[in-house]
């Protein structure tokens, strides 16, 4: 049975490439994707087994890896590792347009009192997961980790939001404590809309980990730390 996947790069960097990856199906190799027409929509047809589920994600590499994958919104996500899940029939199918890492297409949110279409989601802050920042410059801060958890703050951070808006635009940077107990700064980084995966190295001392968001009126659907869903 032949099934198309079709997947809204809008906002996501894709100078490395598309591919859909995953599962016992696609695995770690996966199925590059290509978007002929230009308009951000990356698709790939795939024959699959009649009458079988197929676990999968998409990525935006068409390298061989595990990284680079998209952090599937929790309403549409299955099994251990939060994948995406197609049934397939006994007749040829073309799913329908998700935005990377969304349930649905980019921009398909809430309709408001209007009739308008705005973003799904909620601003950094409002949520309770994100603390304020020190200041004007960096006004959202989201907590990785402390010294305080001892071994467990030497091992790699990491943080999936999935951004449905960035109200203008909006930077990050890491924040973190070295050995002698100061603070190190990053260098500022652009957030994209769709899912911005932010990985910090492990380190041989216990310390402190932050990411500094510099815009608090980004809209995002969903916010991993380490892994776990800390806001939705």
């Amino acid at each position: 049975v032949n099934v198309t996947f079709q997947v809204n790069m809008d906002g996501v960097d894709t100078a490395n490439g598309v591919s859909v990856m995953g599962g016992a199906v696609f695995g770690q190799a996966g199925l590059e994707m290509t978007d002929d027409d230009a308009d951000g929509v990356y698709t790939v047809t795939a024959s699959l087994a009649s009458n079988s589920s197929v676990m999968f994600k998409y990525r935006n590499t068409s390298a061989s890896t595990w990284d680079n994958q998209e952090s599937v919104a929790t309403d549409c996500a299955n099994g251990e590792w939060g994948d995406r899940l197609v049934n397939v029939g006994t007749e040829d199918a073309t799913l329908d347009v998700v935005g990377f890492g969304l349930c649905t297409d980019v921009g398909a949110g809430d309709s408001s009192s209007d009739g308008s279409v705005g973003p799904v989601g909620t601003t950094l802050g409002e949520s309770s997961a994100v603390v304020a920042g020190p200041n004007d410059s960096w006004q959202s801060v989201v907590v990785l980790t402390t010294a305080a958890e001892g071994n467990n703050s030497q091992a790699s951070q990491s943080m999936d939001i999935d951004i449905t808006d960035l109200a203008g635009g909006a930077n990050y940077r890491v924040a973190k404590t070295i050995a002698n107990g100061s603070w190190y700064m990053g260098n500022a980084q652009p957030l994209s809309l769709g899912v911005n995966t932010i990985n910090v190295g492990s380190a041989g001392f216990d310390r402190a980990v932050k990411i500094q968001i510099s815009n608090s009126n980004v809209v995002f659907d969903t916010l991993y730390v380490n892994g776990v869903l800390v806001s939705e």
